[in-house]
């Protein structure tokens, strides 16, 4: 889910958008990160900017914990 969110993917539902972002606070699994650090090494994923300040900036804007 953080993954699809960090991306704006079209694979997370609208009902899930609406949760998230209207949740107080939302929690990630570790594996997320592992699994995006995974997809940008082998050129699947790609961000602006470094996946750590990406994943930092997004998670605390959004509130994932």
């Amino acid at each position: 889910m953080f993954p699809w969110w960090c991306q704006d993917s079209p694979n997370l539902s609208q009902r899930a958008r609406d949760e998230i972002g209207t949740a107080e606070t939302v929690y990630a699994s570790l594996a997320s990160a592992w699994e995006m650090a995974i997809k940008v090494g082998l050129g699947k994923l790609r961000f602006e900017i470094p996946l750590q300040r990406a994943a930092c900036r997004s998670a605390a804007f959004n509130r994932f914990r």
